[in-house]
Formats: C-alpha cells, sequence, structure tokens
C-alpha cells in the first residue's frame, strides 16, 4: 500500500506544476483573445474610414504572453528540484495552483486593459504610454507569482532540511532546545 501511495504522490508531484503553466497560458489565450478582438475591431474602423493601420496594437494585444513564460519558469524550477520525492505532492500542488491562479488572473486583466486601451487609442487618444504603465501593473503582479515560487523553494528547502535532521520529539522543550535554541 505505501508503495502506491508514494506512486500517487510522485504523479501529484508531475502534474502539479502543469497545472501552473495551464492556467497561465489559459489566462494568456484569454488577454491575448481580447485585446486582439479589440485590435481587429479597430484596424477594420480605421480601414473603413481611409486611415493607415496602427500597428502598435499589436504590442498591447501580445503582451499577457508573458504570464505562460513566468509559470513555465516556476513549474521548471520546483519540477527540477523537488520532483523525485514522494511526500512532495500537496506542497507542489498547492504552490503550482497558487502561481497558477495569479498568472491567470494577471494575464487575463493585462488583456482586457490592452483591449481598453486600444479601444481608447482608435478613437484618438494619445496615451500609448499611459496604456504600458497599467499593462505593466499588472505585468508586475505576474512577476510575484514568479517570486512566490522562488520564495516557495527555499521555504521548502528549510523545511526538508529541518525534517531530514528530525530527531524523535517527547515535548515541546525539546522541540526548543533541537532546532531553535
Amino acid at each position: 500500500m505505501e508503495l502506491f501511495f508514494d506512486k500517487i504522490m510522485l504523479l501529484m508531484n508531475h502534474w502539479a506544476f502543469s497545472f501552473a503553466v495551464g492556467l497561465g497560458a489559459i489566462g494568456s489565450a484569454m488577454g491575448i483573445l481580447e485585446a486582439s478582438r479589440a485590435a481587429c475591431g479597430a484596424w477594420a474602423k480605421e480601414s473603413k474610414e481611409g486611415k493607415p493601420i496602427n500597428t502598435t496594437y499589436v504590442i498591447l494585444a501580445v503582451m499577457p504572453v508573458s504570464q505562460t513564460i513566468y509559470a513555465i519558469l516556476a513549474g521548471y524550477v520546483a519540477w527540477k528540484n523537488y520532483c523525485n520525492i514522494p511526500g512532495n505532492g500537496p506542497l507542489l500542488l498547492g504552490a503550482a495552483l497558487s502561481i497558477g491562479i495569479a498568472e491567470f488572473i494577471s494575464a487575463y486583466s493585462q488583456g482586457l486593459i490592452g483591449a481598453a486601451g486600444i479601444r481608447s487609442l482608435s478613437e484618438g487618444s494619445k496615451g500609448f504610454v499611459q496604456i504600458i504603465i497599467l499593462m505593466g501593473t499588472v505585468e508586475f503582479v505576474g512577476l510575484l507569482g514568479l517570486i512566490f515560487a522562488f520564495l516557495m523553494q527555499q521555504f521548502a528547502d528549510i523545511v526538508l532540511k529541518v525534517l531530514a535532521d528530525a530527531q524523535p520529539v517527547t515535548s515541546a522543550l525539546q522541540f526548543i532546545s533541537n532546532y531553535i535554541g
């Protein structure tokens, strides 16, 4: 039974960051879709009015792809270091879901801001830099998700070291003297 449990935990380890990458990629795709729809609409309007097509919309439309890259980086680092230890499954799954959700929301929100920015620019606004700043703010949330992944790795290293050095503890005072004092 223990061997079966270990195999399930190893499987969870390998799948965990697939969830992070998957959520990041879905958020990026949805964000790119929203911004690209706005760009296509703006190009149709500009073309109908006889104006030249504004290619800066492409910059705003593709920005959400970076969150997928962040999820891949976070997943690779954690997977490389921790996937072969059966007991890490719940820790990896929890970290992967939190990172994936952060990247998903960040990417989708960035696409919505990009779409609104494209519509604004197509109406004659001159606020391209301000739109980039707003999208960069949401990008920062995606970077925080990546930073969280690296902090989780450091925390996991400490926990695994404590567990590896663990000695049977019979009282709270013994625990304090073993690990704190």
